[in-house]
């Protein structure tokens, strides 16, 4: 009777464990139903999002031999298009190479689009630094440029929140 009932248990401890994940699933839910109504949801959303191109830094270093500093930017609101529509999605430029010409085109973009985040690429130096900014902070990912074999490559990304900042929504101390 014993051996039976062996082969049940863990059917038992699995329904236990299921039932327990379901119970931490709908407490996730609702928890998780507040946070994705709030600010801070798009923030982390924005920034995962900002993840794709990071990863894809490396290649274009290697296709085109460096990375063009580029400026994506999230609108709050739909914004207003010259054919009288309405256009709302994520913003796409390249940005100038002179660095003061550059900090004036991004302060011009954030002023005409009002942006809830912005992401800038930039090659620097010795490294490549992307930022996502926001009114809740930034993150920066920095990646080093190294030289192999005559080829320029680029290190495993260096990630920090808050320590730097595009100056716009957000200011580093």
């Amino acid at each position: 009777m014993d051996r039976l009932l062996d082969p049940w248990r863990p059917l038992n401890q699995t329904a236990a464990n299921a039932l327990q994940l379901l119970c931490f699933s709908m407490h996730s839910y609702f928890v998780k139903s507040e946070y994705s109504k709030s600010d801070r949801f798009i923030h982390d959303e924005l920034i995962r999002r900002c993840n794709y191109p990071i990863v894809d830094l490396p290649n274009l270093l290697r296709d085109y031999g460096k990375v063009e500093p580029t400026i994506l930017l999230w609108p709050e609101e739909s914004l207003p298009t010259l054919g009288g529509g309405k256009f709302s999605g994520v913003i796409f430029s390249s940005l100038p190479h002179d660095q003061a010409a550059r900090r004036r085109f991004i302060q011009a973009a954030a002023e005409q689009c009002r942006p809830f985040g912005i992401f800038v690429v930039e090659q620097l130096g010795d490294c490549v630094r992307a930022i996502f900014e926001s009114r809740l902070g930034t993150r920066t990912w920095r990646l080093q440029l190294r030289d192999l074999d005559n080829q320029k490559t680029l290190g495993a990304p260096a990630i920090r929140d808050n320590a730097e900042s595009i100056g716009v929504l957000w200011e580093a101390n």
